[in-house]
């Protein structure tokens, strides 16, 4: 009984099978052929066999006899017929699908005792259906693939051999014996005719020597050049090479360190390194580059992009995300403020981004500035003379009358709040960068209102804005970015 159920259920709901990595590429499957696609969470199909994936439009009788007829101990069908729970007339030939719906036999849950009669000979008996339920457990459960979270759904990276590139070995040492320039050296011997044209060998090769040996440095810290995750501004590395045989009576000049002569070049080389990496997002800094002052230009440009770079996945995909106002222990003076702020410091080379009182006060040196969305300044309480009823007359009648002279103040509208007496600030040309980045970060539809404020009054307004943050209601509270 277990088996004729497998088999009808197999037959009549087509079960597409998923495949293992190793199965297609034993089949000869290209891996670009088999990744080509979204990922599936139980395996890989092959694109051929979906070809034969086809709906049936009928079921034929004929059909479901041959596979019961193929089940080992059974001889012969004496009769059979189908119907569907759409109709109760039974078909003995062939039964119509519906086209829209994916046609299921019935589960044995749901099956009589006389639904099907076995004989043996000419005695009929009942099959048992809690043993046959058991069975097909069994049968459906050894056709199962291995869970999906043990299968290899990847090409594994091949395992890199570890070169040792910083740990060079000297040409001089693949010359033979007869040269005198490598380890063994010449005999004590030898003429000092004869060890000074040694000596003059291994000065002229010393000079490719150093070459591939700082070739090879380079080559080992590649994946320094690439890095923003620690500052490191060194760009050209190098090895000595007075562990080289002969290396420190031929080198008798000063060893002096090279670090301070390199010291500009390295923060030019590694300001270009950074920009290659910001060029894959799209991403550039050179405008902002221009209004710095040449002594403290690649040192603060690398500080602000390696910052950048370092933040990246929060002020790239959090650009359009307000911060959490629900909670009024969060809504000032901590890290708590909206996507489109953290990208906008992070553009002007701003490291402090809070929502303080600090950015208010004149001894305070700290760059900042504040946003406010107009629409959340809207009467919220039904006491004020502007209520929230009052606000919607007023925007439905500015919408129907195109002709009317009053404003809304409040839809698609922003106000950025800067201090006006800092250094930075009082530049035309650094304000003019504030507009270029801001217009092109907010979305097109948002205009911008820029408002430069003295001490007293960026105070009055910084306090206006905490208490509206933290009156707000939590089920009523808007976001202030």
């Amino acid at each position: 009984m277990a088996q004729i159920y497998f088999g009808l259920d197999n037959f009549i709901y087509t079960h597409l099978q998923f495949l293992t990595l190793k199965e297609l590429l034993d089949q000869g499957k290209t891996p670009e052929a088999i990744f080509d696609g979204v990922p599936l969470e139980h395996g890989f199909i092959d694109d051929e066999k979906l070809d034969s994936f086809i709906k049936k439009d009928q079921l034929c009788t004929f059909d479901l006899i041959s596979i019961i007829s193929d089940i080992p101990g059974i001889t012969n069908v004496r009769s059979i017929t189908i119907s569907s729970n759409k109709s109760s007339e039974s078909e003995e030939l062939a039964l119509a699908l519906d086209p829209n719906l994916t046609p299921q036999l019935k589960d044995l849950d749901g099956l009589k005792n006389n639904n099907i009669t076995f004989y043996k000979g000419q005695i009929s008996c009942n099959p048992n259906l809690a043993k046959a339920k058991s069975n097909l457990k069994s049968l459906q459960q050894k056709n199962t693939k291995t869970s999906s979270s043990t299968q290899t759904k990847d090409i594994p990276i091949p395992v890199g051999q570890y070169r040792e590139l910083s740990d060079y070995e000297s040409i001089q040492n693949d010359f033979p014996a007869t040269y005198g320039i490598g380890e063994i050296g010449l005999p004590a011997s030898a003429s000092p005719k004869r060890k000074a044209q040694a000596k003059q060998l291994q000065a002229y090769l010393m000079f490719f020597d150093q070459l591939l040996a700082n070739y090879f440095a380079q080559l080992d810290h590649a994946k320094d050049l690439f890095s923003f995750q620690t500052k490191n501004n060194t760009t050209y590395f190098y090895q000595e090479l007075y562990s080289i045989p002969g290396a420190p009576e031929i080198l008798n000049f000063e060893q002096n360190s090279p670090e301070d002569q390199w010291n500009d070049i390295d923060k030019i080389i590694k300001n270009r390194f950074l920009d290659h990496l910001m060029a894959q997002f799209c991403e550039k800094f050179t405008d902002y580059s221009l209004l710095l002052y040449e002594s403290i230009l690649d040192e603060k440009l690398i500080d602000d992009k390696i910052s950048f770079l370092q933040n990246y996945p929060q002020i790239s995909a959090g650009r359009g995300k307000a911060f959490n106002y629900t909670d009024s222990s969060q809504v000032w003076d901590t890290e708590n403020v909206s996507g489109l702020k953290q990208r906008i410091c992070s553009l002007l080379g701003i490291p402090y981004h809070r929502k303080t009182l600090a950015l208010c006060n004149e001894s305070d040196e700290t760059e900042g500035f504040h946003i406010v969305e107009h629409i959340l300044l809207r009467p919220r309480s039904s006491n004020d003379p502007d209520s929230d009823e009052n606000f919607s007359e007023f925007k439905s009648n500015t919408d129907s009358n195109t002709d009317s002279n009053t404003i809304d103040p409040y839809s698609f509208q922003l106000s950025f709040v800067f201090p006006d007496w800092l250094h930075r600030f009082q530049e035309e040309n650094f304000k003019q960068l504030i507009y270029n980045i801001i217009s092109a970060e907010i979305p097109a539809h948002i205009t911008p209102y820029f408002h430069w404020l003295n001490p007293l009054c960026c105070k009055h307004s910084a306090n206006a804005l905490r208490e509206q943050l933290m009156r707000y209601p939590h089920a009523t509270r808007t976001a202030f970015m």
